[in-house]
């Protein structure tokens, strides 16, 4: 979770929606933490109006592999995406780039 500097520096221990600028959820192999991961969590989040969802997915031939959504409306849209051995370059919700390989080696 990336949140707005004021909200942190005052001690918030669960941020408000309106003071995060991005969440990210790691994929957890297991058919149910898939599904929470693609299908519940995106809407909710994007009905709480925050600007920037990142999925992580560890398994698979192209893990591990970004995803980068921008809040489009009442929906989340595609704007970037990574897979290990090339450079992801966001600018939201701050400017990175780096290869999504450095999140988890291949013997994991």
């Amino acid at each position: 979770m990336v949140g707005h500097t004021e909200a942190m520096l005052a001690g918030a221990t669960v941020l408000a929606a309106a003071n995060t600028a991005c969440v990210v959820e790691v994929v957890n192999p297991g058919k149910a933490s898939r599904r929470r991961d693609y299908e519940v969590k995106p809407p909710k989040y994007a009905a709480a109006g925050i600007p920037v969802f990142i999925r992580v997915e560890l398994q698979g031939d192209d893990a591990p592999r970004v995803e980068v959504f921008n809040l489009s409306g009442q929906d989340y849209e595609l704007v970037a995406e990574g897979k290990a051995g090339n450079v992801l370059s966001l600018d939201q919700p701050f400017p990175a780039s780096f290869d999504p390989a450095i999140l988890a080696g291949r013997d994991r």
